[in-house]
């Protein structure tokens, strides 16, 4: 399990099912709908200089009325930012320190300082009172320099186009999914280096637009009943979750929507899910 942090930080789906044409990019027409929509699966973060966006994805953004990203968190109000951030850290004045053995907490302080280069006294000060859930989110970085977010991007495109946003979750409803990993399961995570260099070959993988060989790269990972369970919690349920939600968008306005990449293919995967609706799904390149 110790590899589930990282995974789950660019979304990892475990459906099985025949494989998917490769493209990030999908259209969704038929089954009553006026005007095309577009699925597009994204990297939540992403090293700066591997950021790509081709004239085929630009094109289809702009013939579009609507945004829709998986929660919206560029709508929240200082009021809300400070509750979620107070969520991420440990209650009571608790840190890491609290959760390990002395011996462990040193051991994984010093591994960090020699593998990120997170400096000790830094640590303790800084880090250890956010959930390490979190805390990998704030590593990544440290790791592979800097990083940009599809949503943001996204969004900041959609402003200039003068687009609505929707979103298909709840911010609140995605922290209640990551409080599903226990602090021990999400410790043995920080611990964990092989996980970074995993993301680095996620990365290649998602530039090549190859949604297939990301999902068999988390099959590899994921084998236990547990694993698989929590996975179908946090990917399989979800998509399911999102199709009338995403056919509704559809229908009233053409709707550009970027979740996850890996939540795209596999029999129970978005695209899927949208054929067995009806609707015509077919990749743009």
């Amino acid at each position: 399990m110790k590899k589930t942090i990282i995974l789950l930080l660019t979304v990892i789906t475990l459906c099985a099912g025949a494989q998917t044409e490769n493209s990030l990019l999908w259209e969704i027409s038929g089954n009553g709908l006026e005007q095309s929509s577009y699925v597009f699966g994204t990297i939540h973060m992403i090293p700066k200089n591997d950021y790509f966006f081709t004239p085929e994805m630009q094109t289809a953004f702009n013939a579009c009325e609507v945004l829709v990203i998986e929660a919206d968190m560029f709508s929240l109000s200082l009021s809300e930012k400070i509750n979620l951030a107070t969520q991420m850290i440990f209650p009571d004045g608790k840190t890491l320190k609290d959760y390990m053995d002395s011996v462990e907490y040193v051991e994984l302080k010093q591994l960090l300082a020699d593998s990120i280069g997170i400096k000790e006294k830094k640590f303790d000060k800084k880090y250890a009172r956010i959930k390490p859930f979190y805390l990998m989110g704030v590593f990544l970085p440290e790791y592979v320099g800097k990083i940009k977010t599809y949503e943001q991007e996204l969004f900041s495109y959609s402003k200039k186009n003068k687009m609505d946003l929707k979103a298909l979750e709840t911010i609140e409803f995605q922290m209640k999914l990551a409080e599903g990993l226990t602090i021990e399961r999400q410790i043995e995570g920080l611990s964990d280096m092989e996980q970074y260099r995993m993301y680095l070959k996620m990365v290649e993988l998602y530039k090549e637009q190859n949604i297939n060989e990301l999902r068999e790269m988390a099959l590899e990972e994921y084998k236990s009943e547990s694993e698989l369970e929590f996975l179908k919690l946090f990917v399989d349920d979800r998509n399911h979750d999102w199709i009338p939600k995403i056919a509704a968008m559809a229908k009233e306005k053409s709707s550009f929507i970027a979740v996850g990449a890996l939540h795209l293919p596999g029999e129970n995967g978005v695209l899927e899910l949208l054929i067995k609706e009806g609707y015509i799904v077919k990749p743009v390149k």
